[in-house]
């Protein structure tokens, strides 16, 4: 019986297809080759490899690259006016609150990004907590402890705590601490991966209801 959701928040409240997605791309590369003195195709290539081994390019930049200035980094990824890169949808608020469920937030985003993006989507009251990356102290998904101490600061179990993601490494993260996830795979790349690791997915959040997942109301 799921007594909680936990939701990531980019690309899973809103979808994949909006701006934000290339915009963060973009300004992460940016920061990559400037901070490492590399062209920006070398930027692409070395985040590429560091993302097989770290869970984020900041967790990267930090433990290997010699990254200190955490602000420099988080304020040229998620500048004031990203929100400007997301449409806003009317029926999120709505559709949340019909799940009846206390409704939790884990993302590897910093504080001032995601308290930004709940506020311009309108629903960040409707969250319990937030944790974020700066309250993981930036260490986040996958790792164990990205999962485990939220949802212990939370009173809540993996087992009864649903975990709604975009990243087949971070629901496969999930599923590794013993707790159930959803996939958010709007473009179906992801299909062979779920199959093989039983895990559900669907397109976008509003096809949770759909899942049959108990505690969650089919239909609302």
């Amino acid at each position: 019986m799921i007594r909680a959701l936990l939701f990531d928040l980019d690309n899973t409240l809103y979808p994949q297809s909006s701006a934000m997605e290339d915009g963060f791309t973009r300004r992460i590369i940016g920061f990559v080759s400037a901070f490492l003195n590399v062209d920006e195709e070398e930027a692409v290539r070395l985040r590429r490899e560091s993302l097989a081994r770290f869970g984020t390019t900041f967790e990267w930049l930090k433990e290997s690259c010699g990254l200190t200035d955490e602000d420099s980094f988080f304020n040229a990824v998620h500048p004031e006016n990203e929100v400007e890169e997301v449409e806003k949808d009317p029926a999120l608020r709505g559709f949340l609150i019909s799940l009846e469920l206390p409704l939790f937030l884990l993302t590897n985003a910093p504080r001032i990004h995601a308290e930004r993006m709940l506020k311009y989507l309108d629903v960040f009251d409707l969250f319990s907590k937030v944790y974020d990356l700066n309250w993981n102290k930036g260490v986040g998904k996958p790792h164990a402890s990205g999962f485990l101490n939220p949802l212990s600061d939370a009173g809540l179990s993996p087992a009864e705590t649903l975990f709604i993601d975009d990243s087949p490494k971070y629901v496969l993260g999930y599923k590794a601490v013993g707790g159930p996830p959803v996939l958010v795979d709007e473009f179906g790349r992801h299909g062979d991966f779920a199959r093989k690791e039983g895990i559900y997915t669907v397109t976008s959040i509003y096809g949770l209801p759909s899942l049959g997942i108990d505690g969650i109301k089919p239909g609302k």
